[in-house]
């Protein structure tokens, strides 16, 4: 039997781990917004000079997946980031269907200035937190993630009509 940590009665956007996730992700970004203005770079420009800096994504389909982007929004952020010289596109050399992005110096240096506040801005932020509190909501946090991406989507209308079924 599925364990039922939800019920219809007790159900609350302050106990949905979906509201609470994306509270925080706009909680982050107006944060970030404010702290990138005075380089006039934008939160999710961050996130990709961040995705590359990292090596998390070569491509600009890599960056859709991770950013959760559609390919259209991406292309125009690459685009942007590209005509500022902080992002070259490559044709693969194994397969020329394929562009690999990759930061410029200026891309990198930007990356590394930035992230420097970024921390700052972190280590403020999540003062009141111990190490250990931080790293069991990190731990738990991919391990959700990890959950949730291994279910297909529509999964739970599909048990749904299974049960129903007679």
């Amino acid at each position: 039997m599925t364990k039922q940590h939800f019920h219809e009665k007790t159900m609350s956007a302050l106990g949905s781990p979906s509201y609470l996730a994306r509270r925080l992700l706009h909680a982050f970004a107006e944060h970030y917004e404010a702290l990138f203005a005075p380089y006039d770079i934008t939160y999710q420009q961050w996130t990709v000079l961040m995705l590359l800096y990292a090596d998390m994504a070569r491509t600009s389909t890599d960056m859709s997946r991770q950013m959760c982007h559609d390919a259209g929004a991406m292309t125009r952020l690459v685009d942007q980031l590209e005509k500022r010289g902080f992002v070259d596109r490559l044709r693969d050399t194994n397969d020329r269907r394929i562009i690999n992005l990759t930061l410029t110096d200026s891309g990198r240096a930007l990356a590394d200035s930035l992230k420097i506040n970024v921390l700052d801005f972190l280590n403020v932020a999540l003062e009141d937190f111990s190490h250990e509190d931080l790293a069991t909501w990190l731990r738990l946090t991919a391990r959700m993630i990890e959950a949730v991406d291994a279910r297909p989507v529509g999964f739970a209308e599909a048990r749904a009509k299974a049960k129903a079924a007679p």
